[in-house]
């Protein structure tokens, strides 16, 4: 008899957060439970894991295992409802925890408790603490993820696809890129290089961006018609067809990093603010001072949003409320430098020699709670999440 197995009715493990906070006196003051979602990078490793138990012992090649999303439990800002969508919005991690006893000094990171964990053939009941000086703050979405801890966010690893070798050791570093009319354009300090969009990104054409007074190039954009290419002290109007300048602009600030196009207006970031450029009347309409760093300006622009990077990591920011929607770790061999969408909508970046993809981050399940939890240093708080096997 043959017996078809059909991995798409596979039923997904069902999830239950149960939040308690107590106060001084070991009080419960509230108790709040929401079920949870698990993602599609957890069900993919689930298939992986049945088909692994037929592949053993057989003479071949075991497909990849897919990235393990269930490391740690993190506490986060994120108010929305957990969906598929690739790069969703997974808010700032206020608390953590492993799969491991703790009971040191730091301000994020919980403690697995042993005593009142435990699995059966049906479910696994894991139970987490943390004390009074641990992830204080406010939370409302509970993340199984790979977390990245970092100065001053915590947020998760990325997944990545890494084209490597886009540059010999005899060739200048990259210092931008941006996707515009169907091919992908990477900076080398003034010489625009024009690339396929594919796995090869082979160069099609390619010039030196035109300056004045010898300053060398510090970003680039297209708008308007025309390419923008930001130095020192200056932004210049180029046409595209000739190449030559049109006009130029004085910044705002000497040092700007990088300038982004948007609704007729020019956007120039530094390492602490971003100014709103009429080009026009050659005036500031408007300034953004972003809730953390960003080292050297580099940023990219997303609806109502921004990316902005600093050192390895990328920081999503609500253009109105300057919350925090998004705290990415990105993980190359060389410096990140700058940021975009690429025509996909997964996050690029560009390193010194390499061009590093971001099409999701490391998540496994999510739960969103119906209200906010906030956590003071007068409370400890007990965090259960039962994984209940459904058949």
């Amino acid at each position: 008899m043959e017996e078809v197995i059909n991995l798409k009715t596979i039923k997904p493990v069902r999830g239950l957060a149960t939040v308690e906070l107590f106060d001084s006196t070991g009080k419960k003051i509230k108790e709040v439970k929401s079920e949870n979602m698990i993602t599609t990078h957890t069900k993919n490793h689930l298939k992986w894991d049945m088909k692994e138990d037929f592949f053993r012992g057989c003479p071949g090649n075991l497909p990849a295992e897919p990235t393990y999303c269930l490391d740690n439990i993190a506490l986060t800002t994120a108010n929305i409802t957990p969906t598929d969508a690739a790069l969703e919005d997974a808010g700032v991690a206020i608390g953590w925890c492993n799969k491991a006893a703790y009971s040191g000094s730091d301000i994020f990171r919980g403690t697995l408790n042993t005593a009142e964990s435990y699995a059966s053939n049906d479910k696994v009941h894991w139970v987490f603490d943390w004390p009074t000086h641990s992830a204080n703050g406010t939370f409302q979405t509970i993340v199984w993820g790979r977390i990245a801890t970092g100065w001053p966010l915590n947020g998760f690893h990325a997944f990545t696809k890494i084209f490597l070798g886009l540059l010999s050791a005899s060739q200048t570093d990259f210092t931008g890129l941006d996707y515009y009319d169907g091919f992908l354009w990477t900076n080398r300090s003034g010489l625009l290089e024009k690339r396929s969009i594919d796995n090869v990104y082979e160069v099609i054409d390619s010039f030196s961006m035109p300056s004045e007074y010898g300053l060398s190039s510090r970003g680039f954009c297209f708008g308007g018609n025309f390419l923008w290419n930001l130095t020192r002290y200056y932004v210049y109007k180029i046409n595209p067809s000739d190449r030559k300048i049109v006009d130029s602009i004085w910044t705002p600030e000497q040092d700007m990093a990088d300038v982004i196009w948007k609704d007729g207006l020019l956007w120039l970031g530094n390492g602490s603010k971003f100014f709103i450029l009429d080009p026009i009347s050659k005036t500031v309409v408007a300034d953004f001072i972003p809730p953390v760093g960003c080292y050297k300006g580099h940023f990219t622009l997303d609806g109502n949003s921004i990316w902005v990077r600093r050192d390895y990591w990328a920081y999503k920011v609500d253009l109105t409320s300057k919350s925090i929607l998004n705290v990415v770790y990105i993980p190359s061999s060389s410096q990140p430098l700058d940021i975009a969408l690429d025509e996909e909508g997964a996050l690029a970046v560009i390193t010194k020699k390499d061009l590093v993809k971001i099409p999701d981050i490391q998540i496994g399940a999510k739960a969103l709670l119906p209200q906010p939890i906030t956590k003071t240093s007068d409370n400890t708080m007990k965090v259960t999440y039962e994984f209940i096997f459904e058949e």
